[in-house]
């Protein structure tokens, strides 16, 4: 089997994941177990801060959270993903729910308005290096044309800011198949806890050895 590499150089403009906008929906506050938890951002969650879930309103984002019930206003940053629930739309910290009259055990109407919308996606807990040399890679995508693969590649790169991608073209079934990685890492729990800081939606990746 022919195996060869082919490094993508993508040279695209950053651009916003969404634009300014409102939703309505309901709100929860996230259950107290969760306090000192990992966040999907890489920091420490919690209930002590103004910070809240969201399924995919970029990291380090602001919105504000309005009652609609009480019109009590809370501004909370996006750290982590949820609720996944069906239904809920936000999930508050213990301190930012008070704020709009909820408690853990309780729910509300609420109106979402982002007031600044953070352009790229970081990983707060790793030096950039642990994603550049190494064995190990989270393969991230398959596909058999190059082109949807390039198209995805370029999508990492302009919604999340990853930019150590690469691309390896493998035979399957005598017919190429083009797999996207993010990173190389030197071991594979670095690999394993890089992973766990994607978004939601990139979480079907898995770690491997890139050879």
């Amino acid at each position: 089997m022919q195996r060869f590499l082919v490094f993508i150089l993508i040279l695209f403009a950053n651009y916003n994941l969404l634009n300014a906008q409102s939703q309505t929906g309901i709100a929860s506050v996230r259950h107290l177990a969760h306090e000192g938890t990992l966040t999907k951002s890489g920091e420490f969650f919690s209930h002590d801060s103004l910070v809240a879930s969201h399924r995919s309103i970029p990291f380090g984002s602001i919105v504000r959270i309005t009652n609609l019930k009480n019109q009590k206003t809370v501004d909370v940053r996006i750290n982590d993903r949820g609720p996944f629930i069906n239904g809920l739309i936000i999930d508050l910290s213990e301190v930012a729910g008070q704020q709009i009259g909820l408690s853990v055990k309780s729910k509300a109407k609420v109106k979402l308005d982002i007031i600044h919308l953070e352009d790229e996606f970081q990983l707060n807990k790793f030096d950039s290096n642990l994603a550049e040399d190494g064995e190990f890679s989270i393969k991230i995508g398959s596909f058999g044309e190059k082109e949807n693969a390039t198209r995805f590649a370029r999508k990492l790169f302009t919604d999340y800011n990853l930019k150590n991608i690469s691309m390896k073209i493998d035979d399957y079934n005598g017919s190429p198949s083009y797999n996207v990685f993010i990173g190389r890492f030197p071991t594979r729990a670095i690999a394993e806890q890089y992973l766990a800081q994607l978004p939601e939606n990139l979480q079907n990746g898995y770690v491997t050895t890139f050879d």
